[in-house]
C-alpha cells in the first residue's frame, strides 16, 4: 500500500480523530521543519490506522518525504489514554477545547472506571472477607476515583464543573462541542449561541422555514464566510446545456455552502456518514468535511472527481470522491454499509449534460421515463444503506419538454422516494439569486413563461419520527 494513503481519513483511528488537525499555517510549518530535519518521530499504527502521527503523514506527503511506521502496541494503556496523553504534552488548547474534549471522552472514562471497579473487586483492592468494616463507595473501589466529569476534568486539566457544562451544551445540540474542540468557539460562546433567544438566522445559520431565501444578507454574508476558507466554485464542465451560455452554471443547479451547512447541521447527527450519489461538484463534500461529517460521493467523471479532490487538498481536508456510476453502487459501496444521512443534486434530466457517457443519468437522447428507471434505480440503492429514522434531502429543480411544457419532475422525485417506504417529511423552496433571470426572461411577452428563480428541496425520512430527538439530538442553537 503506498503510504500517501495514510493521509485519507479513513486511515485515521478513531481515537486520534477525537483532537483536531492543525491548522493550515502550523501544518506548513511542520512540513517546513521535516523537509529541513527530517522527521523526528515515526507515525504510530494501531489496528491498521494511523493512531499518532496524523499531521506528521500529512506534512511529510507535502513536504515529499516518505515518513516512518511503527506499530503501537497496547502494553496494558487503552488506545484512548495514549492519545489523550499525547495530544495533551503537545498541544496548545484552551480551557475551552480541553473540557469539551473531557465531555466527548466522558462516556469512555465512565466505562474504563467500571472496568477498574470490577477488576478491583466488590470491597476494592484492599477489601475482602476479615476486612468488611470500611466498605468503600462505589465511586472508590479503584484507583482513579470520582465522578465520570471528575475523572476527565482530571485528565484534561479543567475543572469539573466546566465539564459538566459542556456535557449540559452537548444535550441541547450534539455538534456543538466540534465547534469548540476546532477552537472556533469557547464554552461561552457556544452557550450563548444554544440558548440565544435572538434572531433565527443567528442560531440555525438560516430560519428553517419553507423558504430559504439565498438572496437575504445573512445567507450572502455566511456564503462569503465559506469562500474565506476556499469553499467555492461548482462544476468544472457542463456539456450540450439547454441553458444559454449567459446563465453562467453558478446560478442553476450548482450548490451553495449555506445550503449544504444547513442541511447538515439540521438533519445529521454529529460526525454522521454522508452519502451523495451525484457528487458532482465539489461543495458538498468540502462542507460535510470542515464541520466534521464522513463524506462520501460518486460521480462519473474522473477529471471532476480529480479536480474536486484538488480542491479539497488545497484547503486541507479529506472527503471521499469516487470515480464511478451510481447505478452499479455496489461496485463502490459494500451492500451493509450504513450512512445518516443522503443528500444529493440529481441531473435535471436534459438541463445540463455532464458527460457522453452512454450510462451517464444525464445524457440527453434517453427517454424521459428512461431517465425516471433510473432515478429509482440509484436511490434505491442508496436508501437501502440509510440507517433506521435519518434523512434523504434531495434538491431538485423542474425541466419543460419539447413544448415547453413543464415535466413535473419535483413531483415525479417524490413519487418516486415514496414507493421505496419513504415518507416526505419537509418540502422547501430554495430561493436564488436574480443574476440574470431579467435578461433571459425578455421573451415573456410571446412565451408567457416566468423566470424561475427557485428550487426544491426535499427531505425524506426513513423509521419512526418520533425517534428524531433520540437519534440527532435536540436542536438548539446555530450549527
Amino acid at each position: 500500500m503506498d503510504w500517501k494513503e495514510y493521509c485519507n481519513r479513513s486511515k485515521w483511528h478513531p481515537d486520534a480523530n477525537l483532537f483536531p488537525c492543525m491548522g493550515t499555517e502550523e501544518l506548513e510549518s511542520l512540513a517546513q521543519d521535516i523537509k529541513q530535519n527530517g522527521l523526528q518521530e515515526p507515525i504510530r499504527l494501531f489496528e491498521g490506522k494511523v493512531l499518532d502521527g496524523r499531521n506528521r503523514v500529512l506534512a511529510c506527503a507535502k513536504a515529499n518525504v516518505e515518513p516512518r511506521f511503527v506499530q503501537w502496541h497496547k502494553n496494558g494503556v487503552s488506545s484512548l489514554a495514549f492519545v489523550v496523553s499525547e495530544n495533551l504534552e503537545r498541544r496548545h488548547l484552551s480551557t475551552s477545547q480541553r473540557a469539551a474534549l473531557a465531555a466527548q471522552l466522558r462516556p469512555q472514562f465512565a466505562k474504563e472506571a467500571q472496568e477498574r471497579q470490577k477488576a478491583a473487586g466488590k470491597y476494592g483492592a484492599a477489601g475482602g472477607r476479615g476486612n468488611k468494616t470500611s466498605k468503600p463507595s462505589a465511586q472508590k473501589c479503584a484507583e482513579g476515583s470520582g465522578k465520570s466529569s471528575e475523572q476527565a476534568a482530571s485528565r484534561f486539566g479543567v475543572s469539573a464543573r466546566s465539564v459538566e457544562k459542556a456535557t449540559a451544551l452537548a444535550k441541547q445540540n450534539r455538534s456543538i462541542l466540534g465547534k469548540v474542540v476546532r477552537g472556533e468557539l469557547t464554552l461561552q460562546q457556544a452557550d450563548k449561541a444554544i440558548n440565544s433567544r435572538g434572531k433565527l438566522a443567528d442560531q440555525f445559520v438560516a430560519p428553517p422555514f419553507t423558504v430559504l431565501d439565498a438572496k437575504q444578507g445573512y445567507w450572502q454574508e455566511r456564503k462569503r464566510w465559506w469562500k474565506e476558507k476556499g469553499v467555492h466554485g461548482g462544476h468544472n464542465e457542463q456539456l450540450n446545456s439547454s441553458l444559454p451560455e449567459a446563465d453562467g452554471f453558478e446560478n442553476n443547479s450548482a450548490f451553495g455552502p449555506v445550503l449544504a451547512e444547513c442541511i447538515y447541521g439540521w438533519f445529521t447527527p454529529s460526525g454522521g456518514k454522508v452519502l451523495d450519489p451525484f457528487a458532482g461538484e465539489a461543495i458538498k463534500g468540502l462542507v460535510a468535511a470542515k464541520l466534521g461529517y464522513d463524506y462520501t460521493g460518486i460521480d462519473t467523471r474522473a477529471e471532476q472527481v480529480e479536480e474536486n479532490a484538488k480542491q479539497a487538498s488545497r484547503i486541507r481536508l479529506s472527503p471521499t470522491w469516487i470515480h464511478g456510476n451510481s447505478i452499479h453502487m455496489k461496485r463502490y459501496i459494500k451492500a451493509n454499509a450504513e450512512f445518516d444521512l443522503i443528500f444529493t443534486s440529481p441531473p435535471y434530466y436534459d438541463l445540463e449534460s455532464y458527460s457522453e457517457q452512454k450510462e451517464d443519468i444525464s445524457t440527453p437522447k434517453e427517454p424521459y421515463e428512461k431517465f425516471l428507471d433510473k432515478y429509482e434505480r440509484i436511490f434505491r440503492q442508496a436508501v437501502a444503506r440509510l440507517k433506521p429514522n435519518r434523512f434523504v434531502v434531495v434538491k431538485i429543480g423542474d425541466v419543460r419538454d419539447e413544448k415547453g411544457f413543464f415535466r413535473n419532475l419535483p413531483g415525479d422525485s417524490i413519487s418516486r422516494l415514496l414507493g421505496m417506504g419513504l415518507k416526505l417529511y419537509n418540502s422547501a423552496i430554495l430561493v436564488t439569486p436574480i443574476g440574470t433571470l431579467p435578461m433571459r426572461t425578455r421573451p415573456f411577452r410571446q412565451s408567457r413563461k416566468l423566470g424561475s428563480a427557485h428550487q426544491h428541496v426535499q427531505c425524506f425520512f426513513k423509521g419512526d419520527p418520533k425517534r428524531i430527538p433520540i437519534e440527532l439530538g435536540v436542536l438548539k442553537g446555530k450549527e
